[in-house]
């Protein structure tokens, strides 16, 4: 099948904790148009964040994938693409033993971001849409990006950015360092709360900041958590009642974790983050009158 559009056409392939993404782009009558997008799941982050290194056999997966996309784009006609890698692939040992292997196999450059040039890039796009926002209510902003494995947060005042940190935790990075107490506990969801209130509770939030009326959060758990509160996306945004967050959280934090996955329709990968995920958006709208 010939899938061939007109106009400039061209590829972002991001190497996740959890993700194998790709999105492949058009360029048209001055506009970027998506034309397809791809992911696969990967355990890069389990491996990472549990031994420090990837196996073997997530590198041959990974290649495998991307001879896939390779394909995809041959069928659209794509010269030119970009690959980027996150937190998993920054901290692993062997990352540049990996990346040579990607190069090696796939032809594949992957340009691993820093923590920072990631954070730029997300919030810089997060701004562009604070600004083209006509409801948003008066008042500063508090933004937080929550990937698998880092959170970074800041405070958006209405014409600058007044505070940003980033904390090397997220929900997969949380799971992975707690998941042996759940195994000899099974009191995971205690632990993870304490943790997270002494890792979020401390942070240093100016004082003329203390009460932040609106909150921004954005990561790959948005679109799977809107989903099971009955949320649509509108505008290509979520907008989730913070009540119904904090609703969803009560009920899975008494869940077993093998019951999380059919109950609410989630692959294992997903539903093993879900609970994590959720500690860490209710400490975040506790942090804001949102």
């Amino acid at each position: 099948m010939n899938r061939r559009k007109s106009g400039k056409i061209a590829a972002v392939i991001d190497i996740s904790s959890n993700l194998l993404k790709m999105k492949i782009c058009q360029l048209k009558k001055g506009e970027i148009e998506m034309v397809d997008r791809l992911e696969y799941p990967i355990r890069l982050g389990n491996e990472v964040f549990h031994g420090g290194k990837i196996s073997f056999e997530c590198l041959w997966e990974m290649s495998s994938i991307l001879h896939g996309y390779a394909e995809a784009m041959q069928q659209y006609g794509v010269t030119q693409y970009k690959m980027v890698a996150t937190t998993a692939l920054r901290e692993a040992k062997n990352r540049d033993y990996i990346t040579d292997q990607l190069k090696i196999q796939n032809n594949a450059a992957v340009q691993i971001l820093e923590d920072d040039q990631e954070k730029t890039l997300i919030y810089s796009e997060i701004l562009n849409s604070i600004q083209a926002m006509d409801d948003l209510p008066p008042g500063s902003t508090l933004i937080s990006f929550i990937g698998t494995g880092s959170i970074g947060i800041s405070i958006f005042n209405g014409t600058d950015m007044v505070f940003s940190q980033n904390i090397a935790i997220g929900p997969l990075k949380l799971y992975n360092m707690l998941s042996g107490i759940q195994e000899s506990t099974g009191d995971f969801g205690t632990v993870a709360e304490e943790y997270l209130d002494l890792v979020i509770g401390h942070i240093p939030l100016p004082d003329t900041e203390k009460k932040i009326p609106n909150l921004v959060l954005t990561g790959n758990e948005i679109e799977m958590i809107a989903r099971i509160c009955g949320i649509a996306p509108a505008q290509n945004r979520y907008l989730i009642p913070s009540e119904l967050i904090e609703r969803l959280f009560q009920e899975v934090r008494t869940m077993p974790p093998a019951a999380i996955g059919p109950k609410y329709g989630l692959a294992e990968s997903s539903a093993e983050i879900l609970y994590p995920a959720l500690v860490i958006y209710v400490r975040l709208i506790r942090l804001t009158h949102a």
